[in-house]
């Protein structure tokens, strides 16, 4: 059974909501900005990640590959899969 560390989940969360990466950002900082959300999530990858997958011809050659794809939002059958969620009174706030 896998144990869920909700305090990675709650820091995670916090470092999103709290960084923002602007446009105009310098490299250095985007870096370190990238950086920080980086240290956060690799020491809490999963070993393993598993999909369930047809045998088309397409699966086998992207398996044998080692090759991962993502479906484009503009491509998914169901429009909430790429939906995001705002919080638009925080939002409100911080424009204001």
């Amino acid at each position: 059974m896998t144990t869920v560390n909700t305090d990675f989940r709650q820091e995670f969360a916090d470092l999103l909501r709290n960084t923002i990466i602007a446009e105009n950002d310098e490299p250095r900082a985007k870096l370190e900005k990238y950086s920080r959300l980086n240290n956060c999530i690799t020491p809490n990858l999963p070993k393993s990640l598993f999909r369930y997958r047809s045998l088309e011809n397409y699966c086998i050659d992207a398996f044998q590959k080692g090759v991962i794809s993502v479906t484009k939002p503009s491509e998914m059958r169901d429009v909430f899969d790429s939906s995001v969620t705002v919080d638009t009174e925080r939002l409100t706030e911080r424009i204001q």
